[in-house]
């Protein structure tokens, strides 16, 4: 009898993880959603590097590195005096820094 209500409770368990990752994806595309509206809505906002560092780390969360890569050569290229700078490099660093194009494409 215990081991079934172990096994029950493993079960449980899994499904709460599942539960809670699913919500924490629904979260990071309301997230994503919300920023590319403060980015259409507010080209001029002061705090735009940190919009667009946002939008790479939920790019990364949903494991799409390829987005996340475009969002962090935009603050590189877009904000090079920003202060978010160098933590979007940390971030290449650490995703691969992709093939190199230059910045006109990313301003």
């Amino acid at each position: 009898m215990l081991g079934n209500s172990t096994k029950g409770q493993e079960q449980s368990e899994e499904s709460d993880i599942e539960s809670l990752q699913k919500a924490e994806a629904d979260l990071a595309r309301v997230r994503s959603g919300e920023f590319r509206d403060i980015i259409k809505e507010y080209s001029g906002f002061s705090g735009m590097d940190e919009v667009v560092l946002r939008m790479a780390e939920v790019s990364l969360r949903e494991d799409d590195w390829n987005t996340a890569r475009n969002h962090l050569w935009k603050v590189v290229c877009g904000y090079p005096n920003g202060r978010r700078v160098n933590r979007a490099f940390e971030r290449l660093n650490q995703i691969g820094f992709g093939a190199w194009q230059g910045c006109d494409q990313y301003r």
